[in-house]
């Protein structure tokens, strides 16, 4: 069997198999269809033991209603999902995918640890710990 999510059938919301929404921080999407839109490149780095089940997700997600964009159709094929590995070694990854500086990419995460990793690296982290991603942290 696949994952078990799917698209609401009344709205553009995703819904795990009891039905509940699967919901990004509020200003989430508008925050990703701003990056998107100045043509800059959104790549998931996450640790999950479901992968899988992230990227379909991520398929199902819809970030501009309006537009039809979807999370995983802005996502860059750079993404790394994986396993519990470090967060370190998918910014490297990513890093060598993109082929461009540490200093270039932007990393926001809701865990300070990360994000003092990521920064050790020479990433530009932004914290988005209880706040969530906000529009805010474009400024």
């Amino acid at each position: 069997t696949g994952p078990p999510f799917a698209q609401h059938r009344d709205s553009v919301a995703v819904v795990d198999c009891s039905g509940r929404p699967i919901e990004m921080y509020p200003e989430a999407p508008a925050v990703l269809c701003a990056l998107h839109s100045l043509g800059v490149p959104l790549v998931a780095c996450s640790r999950s033991d479901e992968p899988e089940w992230c990227r379909a997700v991520a398929e199902l997600y819809v970030l501009d209603p309006s537009t039809g964009l979807r999370f995983g159709g802005a996502l860059h094929e750079a993404s790394v999902i994986r396993p519990a590995r470090s967060k370190v070694a998918h910014l490297r990854e990513i890093q060598a995918a993109l082929g461009v500086p540490f200093q270039e990419l932007l990393l926001f995460d809701d865990e300070r640890r990360i994000c003092g990793e990521g920064e050790a690296m020479g990433v530009r982290c932004v914290c988005v710990e209880g706040t969530g991603l906000n529009l805010d942290a474009l400024a």
